[in-house]
């Protein structure tokens, strides 16, 4: 019931990195079920591009791709997500769909890795890069750490109902 709600923001408040991803989980909920009910088929792909080269050597990659998710989060890469990692395609996968797929979001589940573990059902990957203020033009950049969603392929008999997946 909480996993979703406003923040209350009142003076003398310790500022916790828990107060601001509940303020974007609130904020992310709110903009999505405002928005939704105005197109009912609001999710499946814009756009995909597959690297026809790569199946002649066994190889499923997709090159480019954007859209929205089943939840509601966007995607779009390589700009801002990185293609999936090619998968291997076995015989067993000829007669499978392959999906595009998310780990679902789960309250007080792992949102975010930081070593990109395997196993991991996180919905995102940390990495580092250099963004400069933008309000204090003389300084240098400073180095941050932001996120990247962490979609995979997966053939359908591989996809659990840990992962939503785009056919």
């Amino acid at each position: 019931m909480t996993w979703t709600n406003k923040v209350t923001w009142s003076e003398g408040l310790f500022l916790r990195p828990q107060l601001f991803q509940q303020q974007e989980r609130y904020l992310e909920s709110f903009a999505h079920k405002r928005t939704a009910p105005l197109s009912p088929f609001y999710w499946g792909f814009s756009q995909y591009r597959i690297d026809i080269e790569s199946l002649t050597l066994g190889k499923l990659v997709l090159a480019s791709a954007t859209g929205i998710c089943a939840d509601g989060t966007p995607f779009d890469m390589p700009s801002q997500t990185p293609p999936p990692p090619p998968l291997t395609l076995l015989p067993e996968h000829l007669q499978q769909t392959i999906y595009l797929a998310l780990p679902i979001r789960t309250p007080n589940g792992e949102e975010t890795t930081f070593d990109a573990a395997p196993g991991s059902l996180a919905r995102f990957n940390v990495f580092e890069t250099e963004l400069r203020d933008s309000n204090s033009i003389g300084q240098g950049a400073k180095t941050v750490q932001l996120s990247q969603l962490r979609m995979m392929l997966v053939p359908e008999k591989e996809l659990t109902s840990a992962w939503m997946g785009l056919p």
